[in-house]
């Protein structure tokens, strides 16, 4: 019971991200959430430091097994977003420290490898993960329906630039 209150205050405690709700996006949020979130959800940069979002915005054209790639004004403009909003940041809230606390000097690509991820979602089944519906652990839309696309849980939203 006792870790399951924990557990739970701990996602609580992730959950929570940028400064303000209804606060006016940063340089390309609206690219960012347009290019990304046409393949995948688009992860909240909060769940990675800015190094891990420079290497993966270095490497478009090899994205996972995809080509990703997108004009270079449009990489910088979310290359912005990603960089105003990491982990690391000074924007990168209690969703970035809890992140950042786990993953240390490291420069992880997939969040689902972080340890913070894995330890968020530890008490889920295993039979989950081979759920037809799941399919993949990166698929986060699949049990957190309430989810929008760039936005780890907290509600906020960002009014257009």
């Amino acid at each position: 019971m006792l870790g399951k209150i924990v557990t739970a205050s701990a996602l609580l405690g992730v959950i929570a991200t940028m400064p303000a709700a209804a606060a006016v996006a940063p340089s390309g949020a609206k690219q960012f959430k347009s290019e990304c979130s046409g393949c995948h959800m688009a992860f909240p940069p909060q769940m990675l430091p800015d190094r891990s979002w420079n290497t993966i915005l270095g490497h478009l054209d090899q994205h996972f097994g995809e080509d990703a790639s997108v004009d270079e004004a449009t990489r910088k403009q979310i290359g912005n977003f990603l960089h105003a909003y990491a982990a690391d940041s000074r924007n990168g809230g209690r969703t970035g420290r809890y992140f950042m606390r786990y993953i240390g000097k490291g420069t992880p690509l997939r969040i689902t490898e972080t340890r913070a991820w894995r330890r968020i979602h530890g008490e889920v089944r295993r039979s989950a993960w081979s759920d037809p519906r799941v399919k993949t652990r990166s698929n986060c839309m699949a049990c957190h329906r309430q989810q929008r696309s760039g936005d780890s849980g907290g509600g906020e939203q960002y009014e257009s630039e």
